[in-house]
């Protein structure tokens, strides 16, 4: 539609090549047919009369590693953030755009985008929001002022419309152009990815993959019973055949199916053992994986000092190999003991680390995690209104991604927050739609804490 005529800019906050590489197939050039914008000198020199289409990336290009992410200390207001956050102003401003079409987009950006959205004082543009519902054919349309208050366009006239996002397209073309719509799809050979993925594991540990893929997938698909009884044919199989990497590995997945059960004891001494034979045949990621559930464990328990040394202990393991992903879960762990402690400046001073890698390699999971304990030290801090701000981000975060646990995360919190801030209604539906989630996935630890809130409830009236 950008090559018809019918768009004359795109803004987007990923950072990928997508979009690029999407405008070069239609005979785009960079510099002759479009002009990109992703630095801040860029937003600086930016100026709406250059009459090529525009590329707006928000959260800079994966071409520039340094834009990647917004640290919170900028987003927060410094001097390096006022060029985007003016182009953001006048992006959804009918001065330069009389309608903005938003689609794949969360509204999660609650740092740096969202505020700039709600700053725009008058001629505010026409929005049309695309919610995506697979295969929803007829569209739910909702007025963006009956969104709610964490909607960000709710002060800008349109309208939502909850439809499955490529027929709205569909329809999008067939209204403004003549020529019949295309959909134009790769095909990734998931079929050859998953061989060899396989082959790999079966040259690596031989037979006993039988054991150790089932074993996993039971964990995952919360059959812990099973799962158990996976690791340990697994392990027997591993001692049998000299392979000491999979039998730590599997000691170590046996400790987090006991973990899972609520079988604690066991659990701590399969992870110990686990660990030093990590260790012993250099098993990085199991040494950051054990760790990890350890941690878990004694913060459980409320044995903090033992659970901050723990996650520590993963997160320099996670630094020694580069493993950004286990830098990333690492910090948030210890972000959530340092708010448990008290030590909010500690928690929110990793956050700044965290939440910028998070964004520069997309792990949604993490960050959706490191909302969640900002707005946790926000709370400690007395400050209720960020932290209600913050944990339905992280909620909404969730929801988006699939992430249920961090869901369950999320709502047991905010039914915290909400009780204490006296909405004491608000925080009992909270804690229900944790239990659920809690109950079906069959996550302990989160439905001890929601049957523990309803109770509360329940005995304070």
């Amino acid at each position: 539609m950008l090559k018809k005529g019918v768009l004359n800019s795109i803004c987007t906050t990923n950072f990928d090549l997508l979009i690029e590489k999407a405008l070069v197939s239609e005979g785009f050039e960079k510099g002759v047919d479009f002009e990109k914008y992703h630095t801040e000198q860029d937003f600086r020199n930016f100026y709406w009369a250059i009459e090529k289409p525009k590329l707006i990336k928000l959260h800079g290009c994966v071409t520039d590693r340094e834009e990647i992410g917004i640290t919170l200390d900028i987003v927060a207001g410094s001097d390096s953030s006022m060029h985007r956050n003016q182009l953001v102003k006048e992006f959804f401003s009918k001065k330069f755009n009389d309608v903005v079409i938003v689609i794949g987009y969360s509204c999660s950006d609650i740092f740096d985008i969202s505020p700039q959205i709600e700053a725009v004082a008058q001629d505010k543009s026409e929005i049309i929001f695309v919610e995506h519902k697979n295969g929803k054919l007829d569209p739910i349309i909702k007025e963006l002022s009956k969104c709610g208050d964490d909607f960000p366009f709710k002060f800008h006239p349109g309208f939502k419309v909850t439809i499955d996002a490529n027929h709205f397209c569909n329809l999008l073309w067939n209204t403004v152009l003549e020529e019949d719509y295309q959909v134009i799809q790769g095909k990734t050979n998931w079929e050859k990815i998953v061989e060899s993925w396989i082959e790999n594991s079966v040259f690596e540990n031989g037979h006993i993959v039988k054991y150790i893929l089932p074993a996993r997938l039971f964990f995952d698909i919360s059959q812990y019973e099973i799962s158990l009884q996976y690791c340990e044919l697994g392990k027997q199989g591993a001692q049998e055949t000299g392979n000491f990497k999979a039998f730590y590995s599997e000691m170590g997945n046996a400790g987090m199916a006991l973990n899972a059960l609520g079988r604690l004891d066991e659990a701590l001494e399969y992870l110990k053992n686990s660990i030093v034979g990590c260790r012993m045949v250099s098993n990085q990621k199991g040494v950051i994986a054990q760790s990890q559930v350890l941690g878990h464990i004694f913060r459980n328990r409320l044995e903090y000092d033992l659970a901050l040394q723990r996650f520590q202990d993963a997160l320099l393991a996670a630094e020694q190999i580069k493993d950004q992903f286990s830098i990333c879960t690492s910090i948030g762990n210890l972000c959530s003991v340092y708010n448990h402690i008290g030590h909010t400046a500690e928690s929110e001073m990793l956050i700044n680390k965290g939440i910028k890698i998070a964004r520069r390699i997309g792990n949604k999971q993490s960050e959706c995690a490191m909302l969640c304990h900002l707005g946790i030290a926000n709370f400690k801090k007395g400050n209720s209104s960020a932290s209600l701000e913050l944990i339905k981000a992280s909620l909404l975060l969730a929801q988006t991604i699939g992430d249920e646990r961090c869901e369950a995360m999320a709502h047991l919190n905010l039914s915290n927050v909400e009780t204490n801030s006296g909405n004491k209604i608000n925080g009992i539906n909270h804690a229900r739609l944790a239990l659920d989630i809690a109950v079906r996935l069959r996550l302990l630890q989160e439905e001890k804490k929601a049957r523990f809130l309803l109770m509360m409830y329940d005995l304070l009236g």
